[in-house]
């Protein structure tokens, strides 16, 4: 879970409380299917769209645009609320996040020009010239470079 600079401050009594609340916001959720109430947890729950944009942006430096990327992981924290069932013993948070992340991912991978196996083959390469350079002292030539791979 990320935290924040206040979370210290929180009281146990302060967190069971808060547990109760969100019980009795799912409860009423799965009896009207409220969007007022799917929107209260969605707010509750939305902590987790940001620490896992940041995660997955750390992960795919060139993709920057944070934004994003955060509003691909609220609509699957939309569709998680709508789709989970209390009745798999299954936390919420680990239901939903998994969710975020793919869909964070697949949108990345969307927006990508290059496909992974174009990209798998550039970093065998740069990385026969590394090896290459280091032991020849020198650039390596292309039919070098050719040969190794």
């Amino acid at each position: 879970m990320c935290r924040t600079k206040g979370d210290d401050a929180v009281s146990m009594e302060q967190m069971q409380e808060k547990s109760a609340d969100v019980q009795a916001l799912w409860e009423q959720y799965r009896q009207t299917k409220d969007i007022a109430v799917r929107n209260a947890l969605i707010q509750h729950y939305s902590y987790l769209v940001k620490c896992i944009a940041l995660k997955v942006v750390g992960r795919y430096q060139y993709f920057s645009y944070m934004d994003d990327i955060v509003s691909e992981g609220l609509i699957a924290l939309m569709d998680a609320v709508g789709k989970f069932d209390f009745r798999k013993s299954v936390k919420f948070e680990t239901f939903a996040s998994i969710k975020i992340r793919g869909a964070m991912i697949d949108y990345i991978r969307k927006q990508d020009c290059f496909p992974r196996r174009l990209k798998k083959i550039a970093k065998s390469i740069n990385e026969a010239d590394d090896e290459l350079s280091r032991e020849l002292g020198r650039s390596p030539m292309e039919q070098e470079l050719a040969d190794r791979l």
